[in-house]
């Protein structure tokens, strides 16, 4: 049983450490910060006003509780915001950010549960491979998405679009809105914080599993001894 929970514990500890970075990029400050960066490069369809107000739109349809109804009804001067590619595709992605969320909080809520229970019974060693076990595999991910990243963003960009999505319903013209409002770019920055989060958290607890686990296995309880006596 020990096994057992501390194997969960490494498993729920991973999907924690992998998604957590998610709802502090899906914010409109991360949006702001982008399109205020240098030489980040213009759209050809809107103004700066625009763009950031169908952005920060769009990111309110993935993380609120709106349809593709929503969406459809963005539109300027032109026409609407989205065809309808965009719009399949972005029910999509709502799907993939959904369950996403789903399993960070299901993570949550078992990392924390084992957490405690580990605590409880004194079952410092397994909590510690616990951690320590989540973290590392973390971490080997991380190391192989941050080198492809690194080599060849294209592919990592390909390579993760597929893995989700079918087919080619995730590639657009450069004059679709998907592009103007998120160019290249925005995905290059976004990818590199999402490995900077999840990379100062996973060494964190990483380093908190390797200082449980070598601790004298009866370190604190000799005092609780004593005083019984």
């Amino acid at each position: 049983m020990r096994t057992f929970l501390a194997t969960l514990l490494a498993i729920s500890t991973f999907f924690l450490l992998l998604l957590i970075p998610y709802p502090f990029l899906a914010r409109p400050e991360f949006i702001r910060l982008e399109y205020a960066r240098p030489n980040f490069p213009p759209s050809h369809r809107f103004d700066p006003k625009e763009r950031e107000n169908f952005s920060i739109a769009t990111l309110r349809y993935l993380i609120a509780n709106e349809s593709l109804d929503y969406l459809k009804a963005l539109a300027d001067e032109s026409g609407p915001i989205y065809n309808e590619r965009e719009l399949a595709h972005m029910a999509d992605v709502k799907r993939v950010a959904t369950g996403a969320l789903f399993v960070l909080r299901l993570s949550l809520l078992l990392a924390l549960s084992l957490t405690i229970l580990f605590l409880l019974k004194g079952w410092r060693r397994e909590l510690s491979i616990g951690l320590a076990g989540g973290a590392v595999m973390v971490a080997a991910l991380g190391l192989a998405i941050g080198v492809t990243a690194l080599v060849n963003f294209d592919l990592f960009f390909t390579l993760f679009h597929r893995l989700f999505f079918e087919g080619d319903s995730w590639l657009f013209p450069y004059t679709d809105s998907l592009i103007q409002l998120y160019p290249l770019p925005f995905w290059v920055d976004a990818t590199k914080w999402w490995l900077v989060i999840s990379g100062a958290l996973t060494l964190a607890t990483g380093l908190v599993g390797l200082i449980l686990y070598r601790l004298p296995y009866g370190a604190g309880q000799g005092s609780k001894l004593r005083g019984k006596g």
